[in-house]
């Protein structure tokens, strides 16, 4: 069976469970967080599917992961904590990180959020960033998750991604189209 086909049922089972819950937020907000750690950290993924090491512990180890800086515990711990048990007892550790993907665009599509990012130059304040956020919604009552990022390499102006699309008005790549034009690049 495709394992996206089964990280997507787990996922879908963990949304329902979590709303059922009116944890969904929660639950979400630590799924991103464990999501950022399996990709920031390689060695969590072998740890995790190493079935030496007890069950326990390796939950331990998720909800560790999947908490977010402040490291508050809340109650979506416990609806992770019964479905990481769940993952480890059916031995479906290697989707987890699929699994996380998975839940955080079934909550996306389901709560009508939009996420993107805004890459600049330089430093970007809060006033700006949320009035790109209120652009981005639109007249529509969808949310947007907006983050920011700096990157000197694109020299001036921004690129903005939302979805799957792509807003480049940097300098970088206007320099780049003038090189181009030029026959300077091809």
């Amino acid at each position: 069976m495709n394992s996206g086909l089964i990280a997507a049922r787990y996922a879908g089972a963990l949304l329902d469970f979590a709303n059922s819950r009116s944890e969904a937020h929660s639950v979400y907000i630590r799924m991103k967080s464990l999501a950022n750690h399996y990709l920031q950290l390689p060695d969590l993924k072998k740890t995790v599917e190493n079935r030496v090491i007890p069950s326990d512990r390796r939950v331990a180890l998720l909800l560790q992961a999947s908490l977010t800086e402040q490291g508050k515990e809340d109650a979506a711990g416990e609806i992770l904590s019964r479905f990481f048990e769940l993952v480890l007892v059916r031995k479906r550790e290697e989707l987890l990180c699929s699994v996380c993907f998975q839940y955080m665009d079934l909550f996306r599509k389901a709560n009508r959020m939009v996420c993107g990012v805004l890459t600049t130059a330089v430093p970007v304040d809060e006033q700006i960033a949320g009035r790109l956020k209120h652009l981005i919604a639109g007249d529509g009552a969808r949310d947007v998750e907006l983050e920011v990022r700096q990157d000197p390499a694109i020299i001036g102006g921004f690129t903005l991604e939302i979805d799957m699309n792509i807003l480049d008005a940097s300098v970088a790549a206007r320099l780049k189209r003038v090189r181009y034009a030029l026959g300077i690049i091809k």
